[in-house]
């Protein structure tokens, strides 16, 4: 009888909103968990009749993620790599995510569950890398990587799980709260301080200025400058990112492989860079197709399925319009959760855009499993803002 009328009380919003946070709880454990979740929260969007009543289509921000999906699947009409090409296309498929983040009710208690959430599980991960770090647990073979399995997009979590937690040691008064998010803080540091991610230092020193802010509002200049100093400084003691940084500038010093273009199995980067330039300088107006980096570049001996660049895979791939939406997608959505910033909600979603953004510099985020999802799920809470 008792279960009868907890079951009673199930709705559709409440299992939606369920199988959203278990999503972003599932981010730092890989890619199987949150796919999973999110086809939950899809089968429930879909059977209790709610897609009926989302109306998302009818924002004007929605013409932007439109064009952004249906790129991918023209550029298929002239790709040299069908099978590569039908793989990239289809991870616009996470693009659903927008509607189910879009229909779930969203106010300041919800978003904070979400957010708990998502906490949670990173913060289980950086234990696990601290029993890793210190030789208790197995160390993985790449670094030091918790229950996540790939680093470089592990990185971006954590950032976000940073600007999240001072975001909130700005809003909170009670000195409890506080320390709370400074242990939560401390703890996503660590973490990312012991990755092997690069460019998870070079996004936590663009952002650390906002971090900073969040963390010292109502101080002066020069206490955000010692503390962002402090900041860069702390992470510059950890021997993981030190000898990552000392590989770097090893790599830099090799001009003519960075020139010329040369592939170095150490420093691949210029020899993708170069390829993808190439390419478009060919073919500058449509691009050369979804997926046909491969094919272009397989005549040199050294395949590059994708630039690790966000930006230079959309021009690569589709022309003058693939930067075009590339730009107008990042730029609505920072535009509107910038205006609401400080919301929970807001603040959410400017986290989101800017590090995939930024990170997307140096990886291609847009077409990573991970961050291809949690970019549309970002883009999804934009029905819950001002526009």
């Amino acid at each position: 009888m008792k279960i009868t009328k907890y079951m009673d009380k199930i709705s559709a919003d409440n299992l939606l909103f369920f199988f959203i946070a278990a999503t972003f709880a599932c981010f730092p454990l890989g890619t199987a968990a949150p796919l999973i979740s999110i086809a939950c929260a899809f089968a429930v969007f879909l059977f209790s009749g709610k897609f009926l009543t989302c109306r998302v289509y009818k924002k004007r921000w929605f013409i932007t993620a439109l064009i952004f999906v249906t790129l991918p699947w023209i550029g298929l009409l002239y790709s040299k790599n069908l099978d590569l090409g039908i793989d990239y296309a289809l991870k616009t498929k996470y693009w659903i995510a927008v509607f189910l983040t879009a229909a779930i009710v969203f106010n300041r208690k919800n978003m904070k569950m979400i957010i708990i959430a998502f906490w949670a599980s990173l913060l289980a991960s950086s234990v696990v890398a601290f029993f890793q770090y210190i030789e208790i647990l197995p160390i993985p073979e790449s670094s030091f990587l918790g229950f996540g399995t790939v680093y470089t997009v592990l990185s971006m979590y954590l950032i976000i799980g940073i600007m999240m937690a001072s975001y909130y040691y700005r809003n909170c008064t009670r000195t409890v709260e506080k320390i709370m998010m400074i242990l939560l803080m401390v703890a996503f540091f660590f973490h990312l301080a012991v990755l092997n991610g690069r460019n998870g230092y070079l996004v936590l020193f663009l952002v650390s200025p906002l971090i900073v802010h969040n963390l010292t509002s109502k101080l002066s200049i020069s206490i955000k400058l010692v503390t962002f100093l402090m900041l860069i400084g702390m992470l510059a003691l950890s021997p993981v990112v030190q000898q990552r940084t000392k590989m770097t500038l090893d790599h830099l010093k090799r001009t003519d492989v960075i020139m010329e273009g040369k592939f170095d199995p150490l420093f691949p980067r210029p020899f993708m860079f170069h390829q993808t330039f190439k390419m478009i300088a060919q073919s500058p107006i449509i691009g050369i197709g979804t997926g046909s980096l491969k094919y272009y570049t397989q005549e040199t001996g050294h395949v590059v399925n994708h630039p690790h660049n966000s930006m230079l895979y959309m021009q690569v791939s589709f022309g003058i319009l693939g930067t075009l939406s590339f730009f107008w997608l990042f730029g609505t959505m920072f535009w509107i959760s910038y205006k609401n910033k400080d919301t929970p909600s807001g603040f959410f979603a400017f986290s989101i855009c800017m590090v995939i953004f930024l990170g997307g510099f140096f990886d291609t985020l847009i077409i990573n499993a991970g961050t291809s999802l949690l970019l549309p799920m970002g883009y999804g809470i934009l029905n819950h803002l001002d526009a």
